[in-house]
């Protein structure tokens, strides 16, 4: 433990960078360092925000400032080159989802971070939405007996044009989340069955349904939907145990613990204070959890092997549609 402020640069100037940026200057554990994106401007309006250098490239950036800790808001297709250069460089990186656009390349991220002795973690910020830690925290404490079941439903806009180059988007840059989700909640998931399909028109992936068999017995289920004119991702999940049910309102609002009778219900409401109820604030909790830990010395909460396993079941799923079979996912 130290009482030095880990240095932090980003990697990406966009909205999620944005959100990035914010959360570093924000936190008690870090110093924002350097922005660095292509695109100058957009770079420079950043950093004279925070007053901090800009830069074109991670090579200019990583010649004149040094860093602890970048994290990585570029666009999906350019983490591994942005993370393994820094990895190389020896910076622990926090990368958004997905780690990679293919398994193989987040396989080999995880393996130079330990290669080098870095830490490698992957933004699943749906864990630190509350009704999700709610409903973490009720089952750690056994209130709902012996959980057997999880069904998760998820809704989010159509995405852009750029990602009809993928026609599996949808389970790359979205469903992660999801399956990361069930992992955390209810334990690792080995098996797959998966149904994805097509509306009329569409040239991807935009409606799916999996069964999902997790260890130690239980199963879970998602569907997930795009439609238009959605604002941001919408989602319910309902956990099934011997002595009741907990019932997650999105992933920011309400959690409800109902008895096996149906009678008693205990609702947990978030803090309307709270930064963490917002959201595209589970982003900011998560990072300050990161930079906390990183700052300690301890391990990453969400690391670059969770990454990996999300884009496991990713391959499972559209190898069981493609058989009509369910598939184990390796362990």
């Amino acid at each position: 433990m130290t009482d030095q402020r880990i240095r932090v640069g980003v990697a990406g100037a966009g909205a999620i960078g944005t959100l990035h940026a914010q959360a570093v200057a924000q936190s008690a554990d870090a110093e924002l360092a350097a922005i660095c994106d292509t695109d100058q401007r957009r770079a420079i309006a950043l950093a004279t925000r925070y007053s901090v250098a800009a830069f074109p490239t991670l090579d200019e950036l990583l010649a004149r400032k040094p860093l602890d800790v970048l994290t990585v808001a570029t666009p999906d297709d350019q983490h591994v080159e942005i993370t393994l250069r820094a990895l190389q460089a020896g910076i622990d990186v926090f990368c958004e989802k997905p780690l990679a656009t293919d398994l193989l390349s987040a396989q080999r991220m995880v393996q130079v971070a330990a290669e080098q002795g870095r830490q490698l973690a992957v933004n699943y910020n749906r864990r630190y939405g509350f009704a999700y830690q709610q409903a973490w925290s009720w089952l750690q404490a056994g209130r709902i007996g012996r959980p057997f079941h999880l069904g998760l439903s998820v809704t989010d806009r159509r995405p852009d044009r750029a990602a009809e180059r993928d026609a599996t988007f949808m389970l790359s840059s979205l469903l992660t989340h999801h399956f990361d989700l069930i992992r955390w909640l209810g334990g690792e998931i080995v098996q797959v069955q998966s149904k994805l399909d097509r509306m009329a028109g569409s040239t991807i992936i935009d409606r799916a349904l999996f069964s999902l068999r997790l260890a130690g017995d239980l199963t879970a289920t998602i569907t997930a939907f795009y439609r238009d004119r959605q604002p941001r991702t919408q989602e319910s999940m309902e956990i099934l145990g011997s002595e009741g049910r907990i019932q997650v309102e999105d992933v920011t609002r309400e959690a409800r613990l109902v008895d096996v009778t149906g009678d008693r219900i205990e609702i947990g409401h978030p803090d309307p204070f709270h930064a963490g109820d917002a959201f595209y604030a589970t982003i900011t909790s998560h990072l300050h959890d990161f930079m906390r830990r990183r700052a300690r010395g301890e391990p990453a909460p969400v690391t670059g092997r969770d990454g990996v396993r999300g884009l496991m079941i990713v391959a499972a799923a559209i190898q069981s549609h493609n058989s009509l079979q369910p598939v184990e996912v390796p362990s």
